[in-house]
């Protein structure tokens, strides 16, 4: 009995290594061919079949750390390729940013700011009048600020923005949001809409004013209503102010990538050295 319980043992473990060598020799078939793809630079391809590799033989360590060291190399030659290429956009689009400056004003308090606002050149500055002031930071974060000026405040948190043909009403907002300058002769409410609070009020505005279209501001409470008509430099102001907030946020954006993408290339330039 204990002699057919050895050789039971015997032939199972004769089983265990022909399948272990079957899978070796599976692994190392598909690390050449992941080592072809590398050579004639199929590097897409290189990359899939590296995963490929990874799940399908996750404990054949030797090829797997081989396949590892090709994907390094890969990711070093895409980033010497892609670095320069973004560098190049990047002066363009800074270029192009640099243009757009002319005609905005760049409030910023160096002691307490580290990320500076854009205001349109064509946007009044005062709190005496009622209008929709629009904003940029120097990251491409955009903001409008709904500004109603008024002998009796409606302590409104949203808004309802129009044209002849359909209306939008915004998101209601927190308290945050609002605020009240009362000098005693001047009551001045404002509402702060960031892009993320209500993205289909700057689109809608900003279609309209493509289009030509009048836009309304409609302010109310449960008492009263207050309509402004949002003038052409208002509505030109917004438009531009949005526009070039989608463009510092590509530059601020592409800047951070390319901050990531040298560091990578610097530890990758490591690995390889320490080979």
């Amino acid at each position: 009995m204990a002699k057919v319980k050895y050789i039971c043992i015997i032939v199972v473990l004769f089983t265990i290594c022909a399948c272990q060598n079957n899978k070796n020799s599976e692994a190392k078939a598909l690390f050449n061919q992941i080592k072809q793809c590398y050579d004639n630079q199929q590097y897409q391809q290189a990359l899939s079949l590296i995963d490929s590799l990874h799940n399908t033989y996750p404990t054949i360590i030797e090829f797997r750390k081989q396949a590892d060291t090709i994907s390094w190399y890969i990711d070093y030659i895409k980033l010497q390729y892609e670095i320069p290429q973004n560098d190049s956009i990047l002066n363009a689009l800074c270029s192009e940013a640099e243009d757009s400056t002319k005609n905005f004003t760049l409030e910023k308090f160096e002691q307490y700011q580290d990320v500076g606002n854009y205001q349109h050149k064509l946007m009044p500055s005062t709190r005496n009048t009622t209008h929709i002031r629009s904003l940029t930071n120097e990251n491409g974060d955009f903001c409008f600020i709904a500004q109603l000026v008024s002998n009796n405040p409606l302590n409104f948190r949203n808004i309802i923005v129009k044209n002849n043909e359909q209306q939008i009403t915004s998101t209601t907002l927190e308290d945050s949001n609002y605020n009240l300058f009362d000098n005693g002769t001047t009551k001045c409410e404002n509402l702060l809409f960031k892009d993320k609070d209500d993205y289909t009020i700057t689109t809608f505005i900003c279609d309209c004013y493509q289009q030509n279209k009048t836009i309304t501001v409609v302010f109310q409470d449960d008492n009263q209503t207050i309509q402004h008509t949002m003038t052409n430099k208002e509505l030109q102001a917004f438009y531009n102010t949005y526009q070039f907030s989608k463009l510092l946020k590509e530059i601020h954006q592409l800047v951070n990538k390319q901050e990531n993408n040298k560091r990578r290339l610097e530890l990758l330039q490591q690995k390889i050295n320490a080979m």
